[in-house]
């Protein structure tokens, strides 16, 4: 399998990720189709200028001022310029600023009620990851997802890593890429990860998994594996990140921020589903291989059950 050519994100702006295929399922890259106006600007988050910041946070605190207000109004209630408003304004997708009042206008008329007491914390816990789930869906580029899917079904073998909380979720993936009949190996310890990925090779490929795309560990482990030579996957929950620089397919599944817990909780939940979603789609792509490794699976499972 040979490296995949370097391709530009679906973002309207210029992108840090010069090899990315972009597949957004609600961390919202500026792009994509369905992403509210807060989902740009998360997937934005730590790459606008401080001039942009100040909007950002105009907007995200006073979204029904904002629709009220002029581009000069704003600029001068951010302490920027005319010019940065609409530089801001493109740079999550948009061509100006009336383009960016539409699409948050759309997204204060459709915005969730105020959560039902009645149903206590475990059913609000649960309401916002079916709503997370359900932005995921709305944004999915299909044909970067499939792109993830090539590269996996052709990969010789699959290195599997993830660090701290993102670990889990790497672990699962591994179990079900090899359900799918994928020669898969994965590792918790950091160290024999940054070791597997620097012993790949042309013909292989690395799935890394990290929540804010920003670890340490993580991108020295998919640094290593993209010069080994392998093909290099990312899961993250943002558009802009340093792991999508090193990464030729990015997949980003984020999810909005909550008030009962850390985002990375929810993100979780996106990132399980996109490793389903994988799952399913490589034993599609490839049933005879995936009926014989689930076969085998289930007759060494069944000598551990009573």
């Amino acid at each position: 399998m040979t490296q995949p050519a370097k391709s530009e994100t679906s973002s309207a702006g210029p992108s840090n990720t010069e090899s990315g295929n972009v597949i957004d399922a609600g961390g919202a890259d500026p792009g994509a189709r369905g992403a509210t106006v807060s989902e740009r600007i998360r997937a934005r988050a730590g790459t606008l200028s401080p001039a942009g910041n100040r909007v950002a946070q105009i907007l995200r605190e006073q979204p029904a001022t904002v629709l009220g207000m002029s581009v000069g109004e704003l600029a001068s209630q951010s302490d920027t310029s005319v010019g940065s408003v609409v530089r801001f304004s493109q740079e999550l997708g948009f061509r100006g600023f009336q383009e960016l009042k539409l699409q948050l206008a759309g997204d204060i008329s459709t915005r969730p009620p105020a959560r039902d007491k009645s149903i206590g914390l475990p059913g609000a816990i649960f309401l916002e990851t079916a709503q997370a789930l359900s932005q995921a869906v709305s944004a999915l580029d299909t044909s970067v997802f499939h792109r993830a899917v090539t590269v996996l079904d052709g990969a010789h073998r699959v290195l599997v890593a993830g660090v701290g909380t993102s670990q889990p979720v790497a672990a699962d993936a591994a179990y079900r890429l090899q359900l799918a009949g994928l020669m898969t190996a994965s590792n918790p310890e950091v160290h024999s990860q940054h070791v597997s990925a620097a012993l790949l090779g042309t013909g292989d490929a690395c799935f890394t998994v990290s929540h804010s795309g920003q670890t340490q560990e993580t991108l020295a482990i998919t640094a290593a594996a993209r010069e080994a030579g392998a093909t290099t996957i990312g899961l993250t929950s943002f558009a802009r990140t340093p792991l999508a620089d090193v990464c030729d397919v990015v997949l980003v599944a984020g999810s909005a921020e909550t008030d009962y817990r850390l985002e990375a909780m929810t993100s979780r939940f996106l990132h399980l589903a996109v490793v389903d979603a994988l799952y399913v789609a490589l034993s599609e792509r490839n049933p005879e291989r995936a009926e014989q490794a689930h076969a085998r699976t289930l007759r060494v499972v069944a000598r551990h059950r009573l």
